[in-house]
């Protein structure tokens, strides 16, 4: 079993909250890549100055750094882990455990879904998600522990892995 976990949903800000919760929960090191980057000067700004070619170079190299990680729960935007099939280099470490939660839940942490985001892209964005996915918890906002269901989600993971 794999003992390093990626947290990802369609929103951004609450992958990062559920991610701090989930850390101190599980006793982790809290990681948020995209922050890993802008403190590695990682940005828009290095991109307009030193090209393309040379800041894809060195965001590759931030994140096989963060994939080497040990007792780690990484939280990184969705977008990012897509790009250049990033989440590849994640699997062979890394639990993903997506958090799926339904469109207008979402609007609560995530400005673009108060302002009609693209139901489409939504539903694209969660298809390919699911498909590399190890585990995928559906968010209720109205019961219970989240830290515990993706507990109980993760051990019915390891059990089915087992089995086979």
């Amino acid at each position: 079993m794999k003992n390093n976990l990626v947290v990802v949903s369609l929103s951004n800000n609450y992958s990062r909250q559920v991610g701090k919760e989930l850390a101190n929960f599980f006793e982790m090191f809290y990681v948020d890549l995209n922050d890993i980057l802008e403190y590695n000067l990682i940005n828009n700004k290095m991109l307009e100055t030193a090209g393309k070619e040379y800041f894809d170079k060195e965001r590759k190299k931030i994140i096989n750094s963060v994939t080497n990680y040990e007792n780690s729960l990484v939280v990184a935007d969705i977008e990012l882990l897509l790009l250049n099939n990033n989440f590849v280099y994640f699997k062979n470490n890394f639990l993903v455990i997506y958090l799926y939660c339904k469109e207008p839940e979402l609007a609560n942490y995530e400005t673009s879904f108060k302002s009609g985001r693209n139901l489409y892209a939504f539903k694209e964005e969660d298809e390919i998600v699911r498909k590399f996915a190890d585990v995928v918890v559906d968010v209720d906002f109205k019961t219970g522990n989240l830290c515990e269901s993706i507990k109980n989600a993760i051990i019915k993971y390891a059990e089915e892995m087992n089995e086979n």
